[in-house]
């Protein structure tokens, strides 16, 4: 079994992905974990992270487990669809979730045996890659305890992770798409994993899609050159879309105000993340700078937006804030 994969093994996504295949694909990582998939489920980026030998996290079709009652149920909604989300296990010992997709399918994750099956119509099965790779993984990941997931978009800045707070039309893709555009590498477009390693903060790279269009169900446009290991952070920023005749500013937020909006853009659906997610974003506001950063509505201003954010990583990298 191999730990890892060539990027050019997962050239393209291919047209039909859910032909049917014996020959699964090799190892490749995402979200930080080694994973193995049927042939042909969307290419992921792989990458050297550590424990790069454990045994892969495997994705299927088919139900690991039927007729059981969960012990607990949640609601959310998603590209206008209503997603339930159930879990199966003790209290407090988290080990099979489902979350199920109103007209596209199911998925259901076994953390013991460290497999997702998925179910879904033939005439759905077009979108799978949209909802394993964007929704699904992640999801079940960071119930895991793999990560901290964040709501925000991530560029590689000479060596250093600049990650982008905010609601949906708040610029992140935007400012992303520009930061790639000038040369900076690109972790992530929509959902950052966050971990703490050796006193360290990574940004975990996700998978090499960007969606300026943001087209329903949609992956986006493959990244031709994204970054392939974990990314460490220095710089949190909120984003604050301004009218175009603004001039973009920056200011570093307070504890109180950076920890709360840290805290406002985790990804969660279970409770039992809750207690470890929030002392670790309190942990990781004492150490990192969160930053308030005004974006003018005027893509004419975006370099100008880019000097604020180099000038702020060298200000952090020389300690004179």
């Amino acid at each position: 079994m191999s730990g890892g994969t060539h990027e050019s093994a997962f050239s393209s996504l291919v047209e039909d992905p859910c032909r049917h295949s014996d020959r699964p694909e090799p190892v490749t990582f995402a979200y930080g974990a080694p994973i193995r998939l049927p042939a042909p489920l969307p290419p992921l980026p792989s990458g050297l992270w550590e424990g790069r030998g454990r045994r892969p996290l495997t994705i299927r079709e088919g139900e690991l487990w039927e007729g059981e009652e969960p012990l607990d149920r949640s609601e959310g909604r998603c590209q206008g669809r209503r997603i339930h989300y159930a879990r199966f296990a003790e209290e407090g010992d988290p080990q099979r979730i489902r979350m199920a997709v109103e007209g596209r399918g199911v998925f259901d994750w076994d953390v013991a045996s460290q497999q997702i099956r998925w179910r879904m119509h033939p005439e759905h099965r077009g979108v799978l890659p949209y909802w394993l790779t964007e929704h699904v993984l992640p999801l079940f990941l960071s119930s895991a305890g793999a990560f901290t997931l964040l709501h925000a978009g991530c560029i590689e800045v000479g060596g250093r992770g600049v990650a982008f707070l905010g609601g949906s039309g708040a610029g992140k893709t935007t400012l992303t798409g520009f930061a790639m555009s000038r040369g900076h590498r690109f972790v992530c477009d929509d959902k950052l994993p966050i971990v703490c390693s050796h006193g360290e903060w990574n940004g975990l790279p996700a998978h090499p899609y960007h969606r300026p269009e943001r087209l329903p169900e949609s992956l986006g446009r493959r990244v031709e050159d994204p970054a392939g290991e974990p990314v460490p952070l220095a710089l949190f920023c909120l984003l604050r879309p301004v009218p175009g005749w603004s001039a973009p500013a920056i200011r570093l937020l307070p504890l109180p105000e950076a920890l709360l909006q840290l805290c406002a853009h985790r990804i969660a659906r279970f409770r039992w993340r809750d207690r470890p997610d929030l002392e670790g974003l309190g942990k990781l506001s004492r150490e990192l700078p969160v930053v308030g950063l005004d974006v003018p509505r005027d893509r004419r201003k975006l370099e100008a937006v880019l000097e604020l954010l180099y000038r702020q990583l060298e200000l952090e990298a020389t300690g004179a804030r």
